[in-house]
């Protein structure tokens, strides 16, 4: 009889502590990636998301990363249309210093850039988001609301061409 009460002691416990752990675990970031797909960027803007997503595994032989727009019930908007080597789609701005980062790549669809940007210092802070323009002319900056998750560095080596930094997205 005491046995018994032990294992259920010991089990309440092990519950309660489980429903503790979990109520305080960090929420999963959503992404607009599917499973197959590998994310590059992802981040909530206000109630939508940002995702940059790569089919196959990050080598030379990627077949393509697509940057995706909108809520898992409703993209508004994809980019490319179809498979391409990110090469043929996005350029790319890549620094890495000591106490600094900043990661960069764009596309053009029309006569407007996107530009998914994350830039983080020691001393200056972070920011994270996407940047739209027509030509020079900034027509809106998107934040982060939540901390982003960026594996952009590994587009770093698959050529893209590379792009000036859009220093307006810089948080000071």
């Amino acid at each position: 009889m005491k046995r018994s009460r032990r294992i259920a002691a010991v089990l309440a416990s092990t519950a309660c502590a489980l429903a503790h752990l979990s109520s305080n675990a960090a929420p999963v970031p959503v992404t607009l990636c599917s499973p197959t797909e590998t994310v590059l960027f992802s981040c909530k803007i206000g109630r939508k998301n940002i995702s940059v997503c790569a089919t196959k595994e990050l080598n030379d032989r990627i077949d393509s990363v697509f940057y995706r727009f909108g809520s898992q019930t409703k993209l508004e908007m994809v980019y490319p249309s179809e498979e391409k080597h990110p090469s043929k789609t996005f350029t790319g701005y890549f620094e890495h210093g000591a106490r600094t980062y900043l990661t960069e790549i764009s596309f053009t669809k029309g006569n407007i850039t996107y530009v998914v940007h994350q830039y983080f210092s020691t001393s200056m802070g972070e920011w994270a988001g996407v940047g739209v323009y027509r030509g020079k002319q900034r027509l809106s900056k998107l934040g982060c609301s939540e901390d982003p998750i960026n594996e952009l560095f590994k587009l770093e080596k698959l050529g893209l061409n590379s792009s000036d930094p859009h220093e307006d997205l810089l948080p000071f």
